[in-house]
């Protein structure tokens, strides 16, 4: 199926947003997005600190991917950078806000695209499938930028 954004209905990307997170928006848009990134992993660190049943939840998860012991220092840093990343995702995600079409265009560089392209050009449509790795409201609209016709599996959630 076609996306049913447009870039004429669409020039930027505002959401409804939390009050807080208007502010915040503003304020990452005074500041690089690396040293927004900066502050982010300082406050994930606060997270990771303060907030123990989540951050007990996930040594547990990543020690059971690891198959080593919760205590481990493993199952804490990869524990510790979850929280790090979600820091760091939250902050892109405020620094985009109300970023235009071109802005976007401009500001992300695509690696690897020769091998979609070359996939394509057989004419018989691709299959791809990605971790999620980093903004999906960013690569959303470089899906939409791109005018591919896209199916996206997804599950309800409860």
């Amino acid at each position: 199926m076609k996306s049913s954004i447009s870039p004429q209905r669409s020039a930027t990307l505002r959401p409804q947003l939390h009050p807080f997170s208007i502010a915040a928006s503003a304020l990452t848009r005074l500041v690089p997005l690396g040293a927004s990134y900066n502050v982010a992993i300082a406050v994930a660190d606060i997270f990771y600190f303060v907030w123990r049943s989540k951050r007990e939840t996930a040594k547990r998860n990543y020690a059971h991917i690891a198959g080593v012991p919760p205590a481990s220092a493993q199952a804490e840093r990869l524990a510790r950078e979850s929280f790090r990343h979600f820091g760091r995702y939250i902050a892109e995600l405020l620094h985009v806000q109300g970023w235009g079409l071109s802005k976007i265009r401009d500001a992300v560089t695509l690696h690897g695209e020769e091998h979609l392209e070359e996939a394509l050009s057989h004419g018989r449509g691709v299959i791809f499938v990605s971790g999620h790795m980093g903004s999906m409201e960013v690569a959303s609209t470089i899906v939409l930028l791109r005018d591919f016709k896209v199916t996206s599996v997804t599950e309800q959630l409860k």
